[in-house]
């Protein structure tokens, strides 16, 4: 496990950070950041008032809730189970083994290795 893992989006109003630090092995601790920088009093004043009325529910509650039914039970020592929505994740993973840089020179070396000793066996 690679923690602790920090998530940042900035929506140019705001920059929203999750950060996940583990407790101990079986349990980890969400921590929200919700940052933004106001010129003014008054715009400041505007957005801790936003934030209480509708970001704070709208980002932390209702967006990360939705993940929490299915991540509370992952376990990462079993295989992977995707669904059909999950084709963004697969085509990366297969764009990456398919063209990345060293998968690339991994196979150049394998295939030169196995044309010297194709070479040395026909001699």
């Amino acid at each position: 496990m690679h923690l602790p893992c920090t998530f940042r989006v900035d929506n140019r109003n705001y920059i929203y950070t999750r950060c996940t630090v583990p407790i101990d092995r079986e349990q980890s601790r969400m921590f929200y950041f919700y940052t933004t920088r106001p010129r003014a009093a008054w715009k400041r004043v505007r957005d801790i008032l936003v934030f209480y009325v509708w970001r704070n529910w709208l980002q932390n509650y209702n967006f990360s809730g939705q993940d929490r039914r299915l991540v509370e039970n992952q376990h990462y020592d079993t295989p992977e189970k995707l669904s059909g929505t999950d084709l963004f994740p697969l085509e990366t993973r297969r764009l990456i083994v398919n063209y990345g840089r060293d998968f690339l020179r991994q196979r150049e070396t394998s295939t030169e290795g196995a044309t010297d000793i194709a070479s040395k066996t026909t001699v």
